[in-house]
């Protein structure tokens, strides 16, 4: 196991979403980050503070739990692949105008019901930017700053 993974599994448990509280914790997490961190997604839909859309109903999500404060941190659902095979597009044909058998011709072959797709992947302000990472620009440290902090650089 790498550092990264052992520091991870050390503070953080992924949650499977299998019960309707757990469930609806995911909804309220992606409201809290896509409707009022982001802006991306407009909150007056969401009377009930709870961010979903009709994909939800043929998804299977997970939450990421911090250990130490018990609190739910992050989501993630995965659209089933026979949300496909009922003409429903899959969320990245519909809003990104896309046909995936012409973008990417490879996936031509494969039976639309064997194609799913992960989304909605949120994480709380809290844990997106922490202290110590606060000189990191897109998540690599400039160099100054890793010799200042010890941290060895190598690319």
């Amino acid at each position: 196991m790498n550092m990264y993974s052992s520091l991870f599994q050390q503070n953080f448990e992924i949650v499977k979403a299998v019960t309707p509280e757990l469930i609806d914790e995911a909804y309220k997490l992606r409201y809290q980050v896509y409707c009022e961190e982001k802006g991306y997604e407009d909150a007056g839909r969401c009377p009930d503070q709870r961010e979903y859309d009709d994909y939800d109903c043929r998804s299977m999500h997970s939450l990421i739990k911090h250990k130490a404060s018990g609190i739910y941190i992050g989501v993630v659902r995965l659209i089933l692949p026979q949300c496909s095979s009922e003409g429903m597009p899959l969320p990245v044909e519909k809003f990104c105008n896309l046909n995936l058998s012409e973008s990417h011709p490879h996936l031509a072959s494969l039976a639309k019901q064997s194609i799913g797709e992960i989304s909605r992947f949120s994480v709380s302000k809290v844990f997106r930017r922490r202290i110590a990472e606060q000189g990191l620009v897109w998540g690599i440290p400039r160099e100054d700053e890793c010799y200042n902090s010890g941290i060895a650089m190598s690319l």
